[in-house]
């Protein structure tokens, strides 16, 4: 060879070596300007941390009842629907052959019998998992109706044939009069109605879709006219209809229908639901987008301004949106070693992050995350969970990014002006999320889901950030070897953003601030004002303990009567948070008292809260 060919030869080596090596440790730079309140969507909603399923694990699951974890990492809501247990699905609450139901019962589901007859209707499993959510403190979100096959004997067919219709729908109103009244209280299903699961999907309706159309009418006119104070909605529109309506502004036949068939019969449902399973957080925000834009008849669907009006004139106006399934696509062929770094690693934790940032600033009401528990007991074919599916029932860096995500919501809940997302030097792209605390200390969620590892420079209305004005700096990481409970302090220079990580970064002015890590032991009690109040039906309340003892959280009616102890047990120094449900009792002012009895010290305090 000769000199020049091996010159050639070895700068090309060289070259490529050096490039690929900077294309891997590829660094870009940003800047963020947090602003002040955002006006026009002030509040972070309290409600977007909603999962599928659980917290008692499927039949035939070895996985452990998730209560405890639910409540740690900030779950205030939960969805029934689960592939595997038709526990508090009408498939079995009604049901007409013999029960209970094996794999050998000859037809199911069975609704050709009368509503009217009380040995049709099954409650002992699903008053059992209705009463673990309320036992945990989450919010109902009750779907009544289009579950698929399940455990221990698959469904003969999808929703109810023609004839059986009349019967399923009078049934369901049996069925939510049973739980809005649970075990004698009231608005026991915390004010939500949902009716269907997903559509379109022949795994949960099998016949065309104007019979859907008109039998989802026909359910939610009977079901509104005997409930007036619920918020009923649905019908929960598919991934591939919801993403060609946010990426492609194409509104596909079984949308189109289905909003003409409502406004035809001047049925407006309180909310309208849908579901996006994607690994692109830009799916979720802009099938977000583009949904309250076809509500309102907005350019580009302006077209419909003749169908049913437009912006605050539009028949659906003040229509709620909320995202009753999300969750990643289950794209089995991706290669497993992708799979597992996304649904189990690191990446997942940065999606999930970046979806909840997403939902929050595109002003939905509620999400549901699929699932909480997963599935399968092998942990290296572990896919939607927030938690694996095995004995322990560990957590997944998306349980962990999850709970930044409830701190952000519970705590910095006063929205801030932060972009969205904002594009870095090189073109990545980050998702961010701003709010402040009741004292005026702020904090941003962001989500780095590139593969470049970003410099982030924060303003605060437009000046640099600097620990003059807040002293208390600190940065929590989601990655595979950290829980992002333990924080790293900031003195100055830019914040690192590492690839495929989620980060909350809070911004204080004293070290008595809200802390995110529950170990840290505050410096002295304190019981914070619940958030939201007045509230309806649930609301959250924070406290502070500066060292171990017994304590009780209790709530008073005005004249100081005890309702309900929410706390009373022995508790480890760290800050606290429980969520009240208040679903049971009537509108008006209440009262509530923390009692924490140390070894040196006493300590109680009372706050008024008004229930709506």
């Amino acid at each position: 060879m000769k000199w020049e060919e091996k010159l050639f030869f070895i700068t090309t080596i060289f070259c490529g070596f050096f490039l690929q090596k900077t294309q891997a440790q590829t660094i870009e730079n940003i800047t963020i300007n947090i602003g002040s309140i955002d006006l026009s969507d002030s509040v972070n909603k309290p409600q977007m941390l909603g999962v599928i399923a659980g917290p008692t694990p499927n039949k035939n699951s070895p996985a452990p009842d998730l209560t405890s974890k639910y409540q740690d990492i900030g779950v205030t809501s939960i969805r029934n629907n689960d592939y595997n247990d038709d526990r508090l699905d009408m498939e079995l609450m009604f049901f007409g052959g013999t029960y209970p139901v094996s794999g050998t019962t000859s037809n199911y589901p069975k609704w050709d019998v009368s509503p009217n007859n009380n040995q049709n209707y099954h409650f002992i499993e699903s008053d059992a998992q209705f009463q673990n959510w309320l036992d945990g403190g989450f919010l109902p979100f009750f779907r009544l109706g289009g579950e698929h096959t399940s455990f221990p004997r698959g469904h003969d067919y999808e929703g109810p044939r023609s004839s059986e219709e009349s019967n399923w729908i009078r049934a369901g109103i049996h069925v939510v009069n049973r739980y809005n009244s649970f075990n004698g209280g009231s608005n026991t299903l915390a004010g939500y109605l949902d009716i269907w699961t997903e559509y379109p999907q022949y795994n949960f309706w099998d016949r065309d879709s104007l019979s859907f159309n008109n039998f989802w009418c026909n359910a939610f006119d009977s079901l509104k006219t005997h409930f007036h104070s619920l918020k009923i909605g649905g019908p929960g529109f598919n991934t591939s209809v919801s993403t060609t309506l946010g990426n492609y502004n194409i509104v596909k036949t079984w949308v189109d229908l289905f909003l003409r068939a409502l406004k035809s019969r001047n049925l407006k449902p309180d909310w309208i639901g849908f579901h996006v399973f994607s690994n692109e957080i830009e799916d979720f925000y802009n099938a977000a987008i583009a949904y309250r834009k076809l509500l309102r008849a907005e350019p580009p669907f302006n077209a419909y301004a003749s169908v049913w009006g437009s912006g605050n004139n539009s028949f659906f106006n003040n229509t709620e949106l909320i995202c009753d399934a999300w969750g990643f696509d289950n794209d089995h062929s991706l290669p497993q070693s992708t799979r597992d770094s996304l649904f189990n690693k690191q990446k997942g934790a940065a999606h999930h992050v970046g979806v909840f940032i997403a939902l929050q600033q595109a002003d939905i009401e509620r999400a549901y995350i699929y699932r909480g528990g997963d599935f399968v007991t092998d942990s290296s074919q572990a896919v939607n969970g927030l938690f694996y599916g095995n004995a322990i029932g560990g957590y997944k860096p998306v349980a962990y990014g999850f709970k930044l995500c409830s701190k952000m919501q519970t705590i910095y809940n006063k929205k801030l002006i932060s972009p969205v997302y904002a594009i870095a030097s090189g073109g990545s792209k980050i998702w961010t999320l701003a709010g402040e605390d009741e004292n005026g200390n702020k904090a941003i969620l962001i989500s780095n889901p590139s593969k470049n590892t970003i410099k982030l420079t924060l303003k605060l209305k437009g000046i640099n950030l600097s620990t003059a004005a807040f002293p208390y700096v600190d940065q929590y990481t989601v990655t595979d070897n950290n829980d992002g409970q333990t924080p790293n302090q900031w003195n100055s220079g830019a914040f690192v953003l590492a690839p495929f990580t989620a980060h909350l970064i809070t911004i204080k002015k004293n070290a008595t601030g809200i802390d995110i890590n529950s170990n840290k032991s505050p410096a002295h009690y304190s019981l914070l004002q619940n958030y939201p109040n007045p509230f309806t039906p649930s609301t959250t309340i924070s406290y502070h303990l500066p060292a171990p003892g017994k304590i009780s959280l209790k709530v008073f009616d005005i004249t100081g009567r005890e309702l309900t102890t929410l706390v009373n047990k022995e508790q480890a120094a760290g800050n606290y948070t429980v969520i009240f449900n208040a679903s049971k009792f009537g509108s008006g002012v209440y009262y509530y008292r923390l009692s924490a009895k140390s070894k040196q010290n006493r300590f109680v305090e009372t706050k008024k809260m008004i229930l709506l």
